[in-house]
């Protein structure tokens, strides 16, 4: 069965393992993502605030006792050239494989989305283009396209 639950400290190493796999496949979809920021980067950092802070969540995906999924969710204060002052910001979303064309990514986004509806306040994702299952389900379920970042490299 399948159950969206908080982040517990008991937790954070299988989470942390899952945001590597992660962090691997924009690494290996998209040329402008540096290996060495990843490298460096401490996994562990924003899952503990998940279980200490207010404005962050690790929300889980849980099927029977297995962790099949993760969203980091940070509440945000927004840009100034939107009408809101503060957001949900979807940071990631990450299904394991063997779980992945079940509806878990969709119960996560739909959690992290009712989140936000209580808090009266929109979700956000910044979504990159070669993740094409997340934009449909963004989009699918009525989600908007404002801007994309574009980069010329030569």
């Amino acid at each position: 069965m399948l159950k969206i639950r908080q982040i517990s400290k008991g937790d954070i190493n299988s989470v942390a393992k899952m945001r590597r796999l992660l962090w691997n496949l924009h690494i290996s979809n998209c040329n402008f993502i540096s290996a060495a920021f990843f490298r460096k980067y401490n996994a562990y950092a924003e899952l503990r605030k998940g279980v200490t802070k207010s404005d962050t969540y690790v929300l889980l995906a849980d099927v029977d006792g297995v962790i099949a999924g993760y969203a980091l969710v940070v509440l945000k204060k927004a840009e100034d050239l939107f009408k809101f002052k503060k957001h949900m910001y979807l940071d990631e979303l990450f299904v394991a494989e063997r779980y992945r064309k079940t509806g878990v990514g969709r119960a996560l986004f739909k959690y992290t989305n009712r989140l936000a509806k209580r808090k009266g306040i929109p979700l956000i994702a910044k979504i990159y283009p070669f993740n094409r299952s997340m934009r449909q389900l963004f989009k699918g379920e009525g989600g908007e396209e404002l801007y994309g970042v574009f980069i010329k490299q030569w």
